[in-house]
């Protein structure tokens, strides 16, 4: 669902900026959009599926590693 999200959340950054420059007929920095676009919707995903803390710290490779 993570990778989903982020997708969708570029998306729409994109479209938002592509209309901001049409709107305001000036260039503006895309990532301006793109980034917040992507970062708030994975966070709402982690915080709503309860592994928001898993998510800001990442797994630990070795433990993983040994795992598989």
């Amino acid at each position: 669902p993570y990778f989903t999200t982020a997708l969708c959340g570029y998306t729409a950054g994109l479209v938002g900026a592509m209309v901001s420059v049409r709107v305001f007929d000036a260039a503006q920095p895309a990532l301006f959009y793109i980034v917040p676009a992507m970062i708030v919707p994975v966070l709402a995903v982690g915080y709503r599926r309860g592994q928001l803390r898993l998510l800001w710290q990442g797994l630990d490779t070795q433990s993983v590693s040994h795992q598989l």
